[in-house]
């Protein structure tokens, strides 16, 4: 066996234990997976060109790899969704710098449902999709909600940011601190009447404890 045939057994192999571990060929482009990431966008260069092997053509469609690049996009922003979903809990994903690119994603998907193709619809209803956009003002009566429950449960508004019970009060709490402009007046004023303390607490030298 020469030095290409082992970078390819290698490569292959790499690329089995990937869609083993993660369910799909979705490669990230950064990270630990990027010489991975490279290897495979060669293969695609290779089979455009008419240069891939049958065998090894085959070998990677075993492994559901997509020769296209727009639907490994998709995908990659469908990943990137269950992953913000998972972490906050709704599918609202904000404008903000670090989001906007997912959040495009959505709109689009939303504006183009009739686009879609039939399995990139059953992907998004699968995880729970809602292709009507949730109103913001229910997320947030719904979080209003909470730290009224929360205040009368414990005489006070200070949320501790990684609160077992309830995480992603937590970070709701510390994203009004943090950007109390983003918020209306109105909005304010709710905060303001429950007593909410807009100063950011350093917990190690204060910690509130609840039990």
């Amino acid at each position: 066996m020469n030095v290409h045939e082992r970078s390819w057994q290698r490569h292959i192999q790499e690329l089995a234990a990937f869609k083993n571990h993660h369910g799909h060929t979705v490669v990230p482009r950064l990270g630990k997976t990027q010489r991975l990431f490279e290897w495979l966008n060669t293969q695609r260069y290779l089979k455009r060109k008419g240069r891939l092997s049958a065998d090894r053509r085959q070998q990677l469609e075993h492994l559901s790899v997509a020769w296209d690049l727009l639907p490994l996009r998709w995908e990659t922003r469908l990943q990137q969704l269950i992953a913000f979903h998972r972490q906050h809990g709704h599918y609202s994903v904000p404008k903000d710098r670090e989001c906007k690119t997912l959040n495009n994603w959505v709109v689009y998907q939303r504006s183009h449902r009739q686009r879609l193709a039939r399995h990139q619809k059953e992907r998004l209803d699968q995880v729970g999709f809602p292709w009507k956009a949730v109103p913001s003002s229910a997320t947030w009566d719904g979080r209003i909600a909470e730290l009224v429950a929360f205040k009368k449960r414990f005489g006070h508004c200070r949320v501790p940011f990684r609160w077992k019970e309830n995480r992603k009060l937590g970070i709701w709490v510390q994203t009004c601190r943090r950007y109390p402009n983003r918020l209306s007046p109105q909005r304010r004023r709710q905060l303001n009447q429950l007593g909410f303390v807009w100063q950011v607490i350093h917990w190690s030298r204060r910690l509130e404890v609840c039990t």
